[in-house]
């Protein structure tokens, strides 16, 4: 029997990381082929000294035409959001803000523009999703506030039920549709009680913020947290997998785990909790 808290979690973790893996490994594209894309083979690390070493605020990387990943630089905040911008026929989904305000230090919304295409003579309308409300997955809210055809997803748990149409939080699927491209919107509270994650059909890419990455998982509820593993696992088991994308990358002094590596999923709980309201 677990005689500690840091026991008892790592005791559900385990379970949990039992049924992932295989899904992880060997889901099977039953629901046809997503499309393709690729990953870049090294993230923006930063530098020892960011005043001597600038860096870009934000690295962009085209996954596919439609499916982009924007990675906010470590030197401008410790935090090293993933943000992801998923296009389709008749709107845009950006799943996060991240952790920087300023426009003038991250120009988040300027760079969402320019990746936008245009219909009918104006940029494709755009929705600002969060995977849950900490600070570091909204800060860049604000930048969006005053631009045409951007519309956001309250932050609050209410707000976010209403929003996506959930009426038996945590269960069921709420799905987005971007115009030949639908969305899943999967209840995954356990980290936050406000946690969605995002499954892509058009890419088979699962997004799932804090809920999984590769690295130590902060869990402020364990019992609804092995609970959504459970809805995720059973969610994948018809659907194919390609990803499974975080909202941030491990360090450690051993070594940093690579977000595209879905066998190797370090699942820790941690110790100490700093909540962002």
């Amino acid at each position: 029997m677990p005689t500690t808290i840091y026991e008892a979690f790592s005791s559900a973790l385990v379970r949990v990381l039992q049924l992932l893996i295989p899904i992880v490994c060997c889901a099977v594209p039953v629901l046809g082929a997503p499309v393709e894309g690729s990953l870049p083979s090294q993230w923006n690390i930063g530098a020892e000294d960011c005043k001597a070493s600038p860096q870009p605020p934000l690295q962009v990387h085209a996954y596919e035409p439609q499916t982009f990943i924007l990675r906010q630089s470590p030197c401008a905040d410790f935090e090293a959001n993933f943000l992801y911008l998923l296009i389709g026929s008749d709107k845009a989904l950006l799943i996060d803000t991240g952790a920087v305000a300023d426009p003038k230090e991250m120009p988040l919304a300027k760079t969402i523009l320019e990746l936008l295409p245009d219909k009918d003579h104006k940029k494709l309308p755009l929705l600002v999703a969060h995977t849950h409300r900490h600070l570091d997955h909204r800060a860049g809210d604000p930048q969006f506030a005053s631009l045409p055809s951007v519309q956001t997803v309250p932050i609050d748990l209410e707000g976010v039920q209403a929003f996506f149409g959930f009426t038996d939080w945590p269960n069921g699927i709420s799905h987005l549709d971007l115009g030949g491209r639908i969305v899943d919107v999967i209840p995954t509270p356990g980290h936050n009680p406000t946690h969605v994650a995002f499954y892509d059909n058009r890419t088979g890419i699962l997004f799932s913020g804090d809920f999984l990455l590769p690295g130590r998982l902060l869990i402020e509820d364990a019992a609804a947290y092995r609970q959504s593993a459970l809805r995720v696992v059973d969610f994948l088991k018809t659907r194919p997998l390609t990803h499974i994308l975080g909202g941030h990358i491990n360090w450690t002094r051993q070594a940093m785990l690579t977000d595209s590596d879905l066998t190797i999923i370090q699942m820790n709980a941690g110790l100490s909790w700093r909540e962002k309201i």
